[in-house]
């Protein structure tokens, strides 16, 4: 669920937002960008969806890598064909201005027919009816009640604030996930370290990355790798993406050296 508390100073979470992130928060789309992550957080990754990835459930932790950049860049993908149908409609002056209430319900609308679409294809190719089964009306429940939540707080306080929950929850629990502002460094730290037995990431495990399997041929090509994870980590192999969690690259750190 979307948190609806807004007794704390939207001010200061503009500001931890620009200063931990370098986002300017005047800016709407770079919003957008951030609440992109957090409405696939909210909306399928909170869900039913962890209990088909849990335990024995038949989603492991690389189709998730996959999965979850994907619906990331299809979500991202919306909100841009949307956002430019506003700046159309309302002008250039859109891009610095509020975020009108009817046109977030027709983003969120539009969200929604997506997430729920049993027949949308999911990489590796199963359909989401195929991949949810018996779970798939609580699925789709869980996404009616969760975009329900969020107009209902666009209605209470405004599309602006809506919109800046979500990116607060994109912002700081999505934070090593594509398409959030540190994944390239990620990605870079995270390519430089498997060259290196000796870099502070295996610290936590004793020959961490000694105990690995072989690396997979897309892991091998590192320049390949490089430019697949920045761009599209939803193509890359089942085998890659299993081997790549299994290194730890949902647990990279990045170190802020904007400062």
């Amino acid at each position: 669920m979307v948190d609806s508390d807004t007794g704390s100073n939207l001010a200061d979470v503009r500001g931890e937002l620009r200063d931990r992130l370098g986002i300017d928060p005047t800016s709407p789309r770079q919003i957008l960008r951030l609440a992109d992550l957090g409405v696939v957080l909210q909306t399928w990754r909170n869900g039913p969806v962890e209990s088909l990835h849990a335990g024995s459930g038949p989603l492991s932790d690389g189709d998730m890598l996959r999965i979850n950049s994907y619906t990331t860049w299809r979500v991202r993908g919306i909100t841009d064909r949307w956002w430019r149908e506003v700046l159309r409609q309302s002008g250039a002056g859109a891009a610095e201005g509020a975020i009108h209430d009817e046109d977030f319900e027709i983003l969120v609308m539009r969200w929604y027919r997506w997430f729920v679409n049993p027949s949308r294809v999911l990489p590796g190719g199963a359909t989401l009816r195929d991949m949810a089964g018996a779970d798939l009306l609580e699925l789709q429940a869980h996404v009616d009640s969760t975009l329900s939540a969020l107009l209902k707080l666009a209605k209470r306080q405004g599309a602006d604030t809506a919109v800046l929950f979500l990116a607060v929850q994109g912002a700081f629990q999505a934070t090593q996930w594509w398409g959030h502002p540190q994944w390239t460094r990620l990605v870079d730290r995270f390519v430089v370290a498997l060259d290196d037995p000796t870099d502070a990431h295996w610290s936590s495990i004793p020959s961490w990355r000694d105990r690995l399997p072989p690396e997979p041929v897309e892991v091998v090509d590192r320049l390949y790798l490089r430019k697949r994870l920045r761009t599209a980590p939803w193509m890359l192999r089942a085998d890659t993406a299993e081997w790549l969690v299994d290194a730890g690259i949902g647990s990279m750190q990045v170190v802020d050296d904007r400062a």
